[in-house]
């Protein structure tokens, strides 16, 4: 019973210690300069500030869109050939 529990803590200690970095890793992945991703958006902000006027919200909303769309497409492309990897 107590390699049990001294297991149970270890595991939980160690997702603990796990979470940090990816929490860290999923904000730098936020912040990529990607269309539909914060990092998309701080550039929009810095296209603004530079060229002194805001860009057209309706053109904006259409980058964020396509960005989305092939994001979306890129992980139905990876999930595609891990399924094919799997299945071979």
């Amino acid at each position: 019973m107590e390699r049990r529990e001294n297991g149970r803590r270890r595991a939980a200690t160690g997702g603990r210690a796990v979470r940090p970095c990816v929490w860290a890793n999923l904000g730098v992945m936020n912040l990529l300069p990607l269309p539909a991703l914060d990092g998309g958006r701080l550039v929009f902000i810095l296209i603004e500030a530079i060229r002194g006027k805001p860009v057209d919200r309706e053109k904006e909303g259409f980058v964020h869109f396509a960005g989305l769309v092939v994001l979306m497409l890129f992980m139905v492309f990876v999930m595609y050939n891990d399924i094919i990897k799997i299945i071979k």
